[in-house]
């Protein structure tokens, strides 16, 4: 079995300066400095110009004047370190793994325009692997050098790989922090149905990745058809024969592929691991605005920490410990009063769903409520807009982290405590429908479902949930209920999207359901017509409205959060 050429191979140490020497001679830095001369130009014209292109223009210059530099002083600082006849294992593997991985690692993260604690421990993690895995492979079993230390491939093969995982994994990152953070409809969908992280994020997780590989996909799609590639023009320039050039960028590019897939996957399931608590809460607070700069900026001067450093001091000053204690013991507390009740409508006496809640909001204002839930009772609660209406909803069902509960915080389903059910089982159970989501929704009312009643939590459930689905909707006036299914959310009127989420809901088998306004956007009839299931279904509910008249119509219990004191 032959064995792979190794890039040591070149001839003697002699001839290796020999050949370097050929080189300097080949492209002087006059020749070099010459080649900036039409981008020099550029700049200067473009700067003169009356459609705002002075910056673009000066970044442009800056740009090239710190690529001249930088890639100048690093051929400075390898040239000695590949021609010298003792390499060090020590020094090539710290060059890579302790300098270039952690500034790679840092640089994928302040990409982002979001953020979250923990962000550079997992882009670190996840490049680390993905870096380590490929290049251990190409070194071993693909390039097989002598030494298998050798900086002159260690290092340039560890840094291509990761430079391109780097961009894969700001892609995806960027991509999944905005999925969760201003595009979660879908997700809140799933976790409220029983779903897992794992599963409510899936389809996120598939465009990020997505989103990281497409550039490396389209450059491997064209390459050598439209272009010669990079590496393989610099081995073509320096003498190497085209089809061993061609060779080796044929393995790094697999090499990268590779690296990028595997450090993409590993980063984000680790956000999705740091993100989601282990009741499989959101901890969407911990979602914020990026501020950090990019390794360029932390180069360019020093001012940027300054910068950074006061911003943050006059954040904790203008709030401070006091202030916040200000903001606690000055807004009123909301609670959760009973205004009416109807008790012989209902037929079992015994609570199906007990809460007795004590915490505060993310604003820190005070919270608490005290209520049951019967057997087959429509409860109403209502309140002012913006109250804590949907955030107690959200408490209930376990889905939100921007509620915090005291120790003493009770809630239970049959007399069972919320914390000894699991978070799926939980969701299950007492199901939670928010209010407007439905023109967010990506897909069609069909592929919803489909993905509903694929999750584990219903993998043994019998219901045919389409067929339920389009009796309801035939119920509530929607004749033909196959031409909604198939269309795209966005293309369905408030009114369809509420009757399919709420036709969706009922279809589950939960124990109770927390409907958020699921008939604000419906017409008084056909209100009527989704008033007559509700009663005839004797499903236990717990309905946020802003209608009055619904609520003496609907409900056997009335309930409204109110600014009072606790």
């Amino acid at each position: 079995m032959s064995k792979a050429p190794s890039v040591e191979s070149a001839g003697d140490d002699g001839g290796q300066h020999r050949h370097q020497q050929e080189l300097e001679n080949d492209l002087p830095l006059s020749r070099v400095l010459l080649a900036s001369l039409p981008l020099l130009v550029l700049s200067a014209v473009a700067s003169t110009h009356q459609v705002g292109l002075y910056k673009l223009s000066a970044d442009l210059l800056i740009a090239a004047i710190r690529t001249l530099a930088q890639l100048s002083c690093l051929a400075l600082v390898l040239t000695p370190i590949f021609h010298s006849e003792n390499h060090s294992r020590l020094f090539t593997c710290s060059y890579v793994f302790l300098f270039m991985l952690p500034l790679a690692a840092y640089e994928a993260t302040a990409r982002s325009d979001l953020t979250y604690p923990g962000a550079y421990r997992d882009s670190l993690l996840g490049l680390g692997i993905g870096v380590v895995a490929t290049l251990s492979l190409a070194v071993f079993g693909v390039v097989r050098s002598s030494p298998w230390y050798s900086p002159r491939v260690v290092i340039p093969l560890g840094g291509m790989l990761i430079s391109n995982a780097l961009s894969g994994m700001s892609l995806a990152s960027s991509e999944l922090l905005e999925e969760l953070h201003n595009r979660s409809e879908r997700i809140e969908v799933l976790l409220a149905f029983g779903a897992t992280p794992w599963e409510a994020t899936r389809m996120a997780m598939s465009s990020a990745l997505g989103k990281a590989l497409m550039p490396t996909i389209s450059s491997m799609n064209v390459i050598g058809l439209v272009a010669i590639p990079g590496m393989m023009t610099g081995q073509v320039l320096s003498g190497a024969s085209p089809v061993r050039a061609g060779r080796y960028q044929i393995m790094i590019l697999y090499m990268i592929a590779a690296c990028t897939f595997l450090a993409t996957a590993v980063t984000v399931s680790l956000m999705v691991e740091t993100l989601f608590d282990g009741r499989g809460v959101y901890r969407a607070k911990d979602v914020v605005k990026n501020d950090a700069p990019g390794v360029s900026q932390l180069l360019s001067s020093g001012r940027t920490w300054l910068n950074l450093s006061a911003s943050s001091a006059k954040r904790l000053d203008s709030v401070g410990v006091d202030g916040l204690e200000t903001i606690v013991n000055n807004t009123p507390p909301i609670e959760l009063r009973a205004e009416a009740m109807v008790r012989h409508q209902i037929p079992n006496e015994t609570p199906v769903l007990v809460a007795d809640i004590l915490g505060s909001v993310a604003s820190g204002q005070s919270f608490g409520a005290l209520i049951a839930l019967h057997e087959g009772e429509i409860a109403c609660l209502t309140g002012k807009t913006g109250i804590g209406k949907s955030t107690m909803l959200r408490a209930l069902t376990e889905l939100s982290s921007s509620f915090k509960e005291v120790k003493n915080t009770r809630i239970q389903l049959n007399g069972v405590e919320r914390k000894l059910y699991a978070p799926t089982e939980w969701r299950r159970n007492v199901l939670y429908l928010p209010q407007g989501i439905s023109s967010s929704l990506p897909g069609t009312p069909e592929d919803l479902i489909a993905d509903l009643f694929r999750l584990k939590i219903h993998e043994k459930s019998n219901a045919a949930p389409t067929e339920r689905v389009n009796s309801f909707l035939r119920e509530w006036g929607i004749e033909d209920p196959s031409n909604v299914m198939g269309q795209s959310w966005s293309d369905l009127s408030g009114g369809e999207g509420q009757r399919l989420l709420l036709a969706i809901a009922l279809t589950s088998d939960s124990k109770v359901l927390l409907v958020d306004e699921a008939t604000g956007a419906l017409d008084e009839a056909t209100k009527s017509q989704v008033e007559a299931t509700i009663k005839r279904l004797r499903r236990t509910i717990l309905m946020v409205t802003h209608d009055e008249d619904q609520a003496m119509r609907l409900c056997s219990s009335r309930w409204r959060l109110i600014e009072g004191d606790l």
